[in-house]
């Protein structure tokens, strides 16, 4: 009975001698698990960018053009292998002016709805791809993601939504951009303004870039001007920085011309300035015949209805007694002796009424 608990006493001395001896080596385990752990999570961002490449083509600044393969790209430059160089090599960014990458579909769709003139759609699509910035190769100068996001500038703009550019343009890198669009970020810091109500501020902004004459997105400049002196109570100025809106960007932005000239008219006809009833006549036809097939906007104020409706049907009388005019002129000379050839210009108000009786039949055709 003794030897069997001596032998019980000498496993229980061995097993604690054992763990004893066991704990370092324990120890050492758990610390190299952890060590490998932080690895792996100080290297995800990394490995997640190197999953994946493509085929692009990268303009360098010193002129030179080549086709690579791109790798992985983070914020020092792209990591790319070519025909002849198959081990992987980094090309910093600043020695970079653009890459081509190939059109994602996402872009592609996106665009197919913003020609169409379906914003939300392409507002989706847009949204979705630049949400994207590793699958994109975010931000080597003209990547996907970067140039989606100045496309949801573009959607935004279309549907005067000055708070989304300001959002979409706090996120935007210029550098991140191809040369060629960089231009525009200073009229978009201009809508960022607008935005947060720095009427002022975007006065003195627009003022400042007009001063280029070569400056692209003049009718931006002249909306963003128009709606900051209308609401610091400037109507004058502002009913002539909404013409220099719609005109002299003219066949730029349709819907931002669009919105130019309902709020011209608003302004005018709030002004109620005879001087200028002739001005707000054209500008309520301009809308409804060029911009909105005949009709004015929903809910539009019922002076501006009639104004509408009051010439057409105006024209449409002068037409028809015209035309009974003509005709009784022209029994009358039938039956008379030829005449010598009138003058040019008309001499009194019926050479005039003829006249009208000769092109607005013609204008019906």
């Amino acid at each position: 009975m003794s030897a069997t608990k001596d032998r019980e006493m000498m496993a229980e001395v061995l097993r604690r001698e054992f763990n004893r001896k066991q704990y370092p080596v324990r120890s050492m385990r758990i610390q190299g698990c952890l060590i490998l752990g932080c690895l792996l999570l100080l290297f995800l961002p990394m490995a997640r960018a190197q999953q994946g490449s493509t085929t692009a083509t990268v303009h360098l600044k010193n002129g030179l053009i080549q086709q690579v393969q791109i790798r992985a790209v983070n914020n020092n430059g792209i990591q790319w292998t070519g025909r002849n160089t198959p081990n992987p090599k980094v090309l910093p960014h600043s020695e970079i002016a653009r890459i081509d990458f190939p059109e994602p579909d996402l872009w592609k769709q996106g665009n197919r709805f913003f020609y169409a003139g379906d914003y939300p759609k392409a507002i989706a699509a847009f949204s979705s791809l630049a949400k994207n910035p590793v699958g994109n190769f975010y931000p080597a100068p003209g990547n996907y993601t970067s140039r989606a996001q100045l496309r949801l500038i573009d959607c935004f703009r279309e549907t005067g939504n000055a708070k989304g550019i300001a959002e979409v343009a706090a996120a935007l890198k210029a550098e991140s951009l191809p040369p060629t669009l960089r231009g525009q970020m200073d009229v978009i810091a201009c809508w960022a303004e607008l935005s947060q109500g720095n009427w002022e501020a975007a006065i003195t902004q627009v003022d400042a870039l007009e001063a280029n004459p070569i400056l692209p997105a003049r009718s931006d400049l002249g909306y963003i001007k128009a709606v900051a002196l209308e609401n610091t109570g400037r109507t004058r100025e502002a009913i002539t920085a909404y013409g220099a809106a719609y005109t002299v960007d003219f066949g730029g932005s349709r819907e931002l011309a669009k919105r130019s000239i309902q709020s011209a008219i608003q302004l005018l006809l709030a002004a109620n300035d005879e001087g200028r009833a002739g001005e707000l006549l054209s500008l309520v036809h301009t809308y409804a015949k060029v911009y909105n097939e005949g009709e004015l906007w929903e809910g539009a104020p019922a002076k501006a209805v009639e104004l509408l409706n009051k010439e057409l049907e105006g024209t449409g009388n002068e037409a028809a007694s015209a035309e009974e005019e003509s005709e009784s002129e022209g029994e009358g000379e039938s039956k008379a002796e030829p005449k010598e050839a009138e003058p040019t210009e008309p001499a009194d108000g019926k050479a005039k009424a003829k006249g009208k009786a000769q092109s607005k039949p013609a204008k019906g055709k």
